[in-house]
């Protein structure tokens, strides 16, 4: 059994499939094994799934049955038995070849439920985070716009019904690791440890996520002064992106 199950899904995204199981490839670190997830695609995505689990027994690919992008993170999930879990969708890829040895062996000396690592978007140098290392727990992760993406962590599996909530169609990945860290702390370091694409589902809904989180974040918090903070952050956010929408509109 491999220590880290790397987890992709996929959808019409040929192209991508093959970036990520390419930077895949390239990782110094050997204990893995990766099962991508397939949506109901139209373009090349089952025959590169299938080339790149032909060349390496390490890959192997399911299909799922078009309820979306965490139900289909759940499919992985369930059908996977190693000791961590990481998710790479399609089009994103590991920052360098040693980004999965730098997660697996923080989180293995740490002993930390999850890591996270930093990120860079598309072709950017500079990470849109700009962490420290450092130990963090549920409330600084939950008032943070920029802590992680869960391309950039890794996580310690918990029990086997421990999922991503369906409800959420945007917010589900933020409600999972707030979960993780429910009586729990995890690490922050510096490295960057994922390239992701730009144009996600939570990017292409930026408005509809913030609700996600504010209701995520008042069932996961009950003092008063963390439904304040709520509130003010959910209203913060909300407001600069309309901002910024109407600024671009007049451009």
């Amino acid at each position: 059994m491999a220590s880290i199950s790397v987890i992709t899904v996929v959808l019409n995204h040929a192209q991508g499939l093959e970036i990520t199981l390419n930077s895949l490839l390239m990782q110094d670190f050997d204990d893995w094994e990766c099962l991508v997830v397939i949506g109901e695609s139209q373009d090349q995505t089952y025959s590169i799934a299938r080339e790149y689990s032909n060349k390496d027994k390490r890959i192997s690919w399911i299909q799922e049955q078009a309820r979306g992008i965490y139900s289909a993170m759940n499919d992985g999930i369930c059908a996977t038995k190693s000791k961590y879990l990481s998710f790479m969708n399609a089009g994103d890829q590991f920052a360098d070849s040693n980004s999965l040895r730098t997660l697996f062996e923080e989180i293995e000396s740490n002993d930390f439920p999850i890591v996270i690592g930093s990120f860079v978007v598309d072709n950017e140098d500079k990470p849109r985070n700009i962490p420290k290392n450092e130990i963090f727990n549920q409330v600084d992760f939950a008032f943070n716009r920029n802590w992680g993406n869960h391309q950039s962590m890794l996580f310690a599996r918990m029990s086997p019904n421990y999922l991503y909530d369906v409800s959420y169609k945007i917010a589900a990945d933020f409600d999972f690791v707030l979960r993780y860290l429910n009586s729990q702390s995890g690490m922050r370091i510096v490295n960057i440890v994922a390239r992701i694409e730009s144009e996600g589902v939570s990017d292409l809904n930026l408005i509809d996520g913030f609700f996600e989180k504010y209701s995520i974040r008042r069932r996961a918090f009950k003092k008063p002064s963390h439904k304040i903070m709520n509130l003010l952050w959910t209203f913060a956010a909300i407001s600069k992106r309309l901002f910024i929408n109407q600024f671009q509109a007049n451009k």
